[in-house]
C-alpha cells in the first residue's frame, strides 16, 4: 500500500512539472499570435485626407465635370441632382468622387467643388456597422448633397466655354493620377467648345470637323493621354423656341456629336454620349 502511494505521488509531481514547462513555452507563442492578430485585425483604420485610406489605395476615382458657363433650366438641374444621387448610391467603399467646374474664367484654374472617398467598413473588430454608416453620412453623403443642392448656375450665357482646356487641365492635376485601378470621367455639358484662345470654336461649322481641327498648330496643347479612361458625356441640349412654337437645338448637330466621339477616341478613351 505504501509503495502505491509513493508512485502516485511521483506521477503527480511529474505532471505538474510538465504543465509548468508547457506554460512557459506557450506564453511567448500566445504573445506573438496576439500581436499578429492585433496588427491584422484590431489596429485602428488609418484614414488619410478626404476619407481616403492612408496608403492611397482607391478602387475607382470618378471625376465629374459640371458645365457652369450656361444657364440650366429647373428640369435640367433636377436631372443633374437625380444623376448625382444615383451615382453616389452606386459607389463602393473607398471609391473616390470629385466634382469640378467648367467655368468661363479657366485662367483661374479648375474649381474643385468636392473631392472625397466614400468611407467604408474595414474590420468587424474595430468598427460597428452603425458607426460606419453614421460617419459616412456625416463626412461624405451630407457634404456631397450640400454641394449638389447649391451648385451655382449662371442666369446668362458666359462668353466662353473652355471645355478642352478644362479636360487638359484635369489630366495635369495630381489627383487625376491617384493610385486607382479605374478612372472614370463624367461630363454634364452642352460641349460647345469656345474659349479665349479661339483655337476651336464650335459655333463655326468647320471647327466641328475633327480631322481639320487636329491639323491646327494650336491643337497640340489638347493632345491628352486618356488611355483606357471611361468617359460618359451627358449631352445637355440648348433648346430655344422658334416662332412656330417648336423647340430646336442651335449648333448641336450630328457633326458636333461626331467631333467629340472622334476626339475622345483619338485620345484613347472609351466614350459614351447620352442625351440629357
Amino acid at each position: 500500500m505504501r509503495r502505491s502511494r509513493t508512485k502516485v505521488t511521483k506521477v503527480k509531481k511529474n505532471r505538474g512539472g510538465l504543465n509548468l514547462r508547457m506554460l512557459i513555452w506557450l506564453i511567448p507563442v500566445i504573445t506573438m499570435i496576439g500581436a499578429l492578430f492585433f496588427m491584422l485585425y484590431l489596429k485602428p483604420v488609418d484614414l488619410g485626407a478626404n476619407n481616403c485610406l492612408a496608403d492611397n489605395a482607391i478602387n475607382t476615382h470618378t471625376m465629374v465635370l459640371i458645365d457652369q458657363t450656361d444657364p440650366w433650366t429647373p428640369s435640367q438641374i433636377q436631372k443633374l441632382k437625380n444623376n448625382m444621387n444615383d451615382l453616389e448610391g452606386k459607389l463602393e467603399p473607398f471609391d473616390k468622387l470629385s466634382l469640378l467646374s467648367i467655368d468661363s474664367e479657366f485662367g483661374l484654374g479648375i474649381q474643385t467643388l468636392f473631392s472625397k472617398c466614400k468611407i467604408g467598413f474595414v474590420s468587424i473588430w474595430t468598427q460597428s456597422p452603425k458607426k460606419v454608416e453614421q460617419t459616412a453620412k456625416e463626412t461624405f453623403v451630407d457634404p456631397l448633397h450640400k454641394v449638389i443642392n447649391t451648385i451655382p448656375t449662371n442666369s446668362e450665357p458666359q462668353d466662353y466655354s473652355p471645355i478642352l482646356e478644362t479636360i487638359t487641365g484635369l489630366t495635369r492635376m495630381n489627383n487625376f493620377w491617384d493610385q486607382s485601378n479605374n478612372k472614370r470621367l463624367i461630363i454634364f455639358s452642352d460641349m460647345m467648345q469656345n474659349s479665349r484662345h479661339r483655337c476651336i470654336n464650335h459655333y463655326k461649322q468647320s471647327d466641328k470637323e475633327f480631322t481639320l481641327v487636329q491639323n491646327k498648330s494650336c491643337f497640340t496643347s489638347f493632345n491628352n493621354n486618356l488611355d483606357d479612361l471611361e468617359v460618359i458625356v451627358y449631352y445637355v441640349k440648348n433648346e430655344v423656341r422658334t416662332t412656330s412654337g417648336k423647340k430646336t437645338s442651335l449648333y448641336q448637330d450630328a457633326d458636333h456629336i461626331e467631333f467629340w466621339h472622334d476626339y475622345f477616341g483619338a485620345m484613347g478613351a472609351q466614350v459614351s454620349l447620352l442625351e440629357f
